[in-house]
């Protein structure tokens, strides 16, 4: 396997991201759901370029599931006392399946391995964080920022907050439990979206 280092990682990130940024000229998530397509194609690419394929994988374990529903709950109940949500038909599939993936395999999957001479762990609240797993949350807020910066301002701060939590939890989990926990952790945490978004 090559050791691509940071450089290369933050590249790779970027090229899967760009279709994601393009996408959201329109700011509907249809437009955001066929860019998210092609970016799981870039990074199942980049994936296979680099040969690292091997994630840890196992049962899904109660708490960290559990950590992230609530997390879910909480953050998409404030969000939506706030917001609407704006729904396709392709809404589901968006947040519930593809997002999760092209999040894991790019910031957890790529950026946690690059990243990991920053492994030493600093408390955050009541957890002690690796750094590597913070330092991939601000990218991951930084990228969806600009997703839905198009959204105005004020939203796209929730929308960057809101990455920065749930890449704080996945990462976390990735870190202690696997790759597995972590896709169905942050599957969890976004189920609450297309629950609050369904009209009343």
């Amino acid at each position: 396997m090559y050791d691509f280092g940071f450089i290369s990682m933050g590249a790779i990130s970027f090229v899967v991201y760009m279709p994601l940024f393009i996408g959201q000229r329109k700011k509907n998530e249809e437009s955001l759901f066929w860019a998210s397509v092609i970016s799981l194609i870039l990074t199942t690419v980049a994936l296979i370029i680099m040969g690292n394929g091997d994630f840890k994988s196992g049962k899904p374990v109660f708490l960290p599931l559990l950590v992230s529903f609530l997390f879910g709950f909480v953050a998409y109940g404030i969000y939506r006392m706030n917001f609407p949500f704006k729904r396709s038909k392709f809404s589901p599939f968006t947040w519930l399946a593809i997002l999760p993936v092209v999040d894991n395999i790019v910031f957890r999957g790529f950026g946690l391995h690059y990243l990991s001479m920053m492994s030493q762990e600093h408390q955050l609240l009541a957890w002690y964080v690796p750094l590597n797993v913070v330092v991939m949350a601000l990218v991951c807020a930084v990228a969806y920022f600009f997703i839905f910066f198009r959204n105005g301002l004020f939203r796209s701060f929730w929308e960057s907050g809101m990455a920065f939590v749930i890449a704080l939890v996945s990462g976390y989990i990735y870190m202690n439990y696997g790759f597995t926990d972590a896709l169905i952790s942050q599957f969890a945490f976004n189920l609450w979206r297309i629950v609050f978004s369904k009209r009343v």
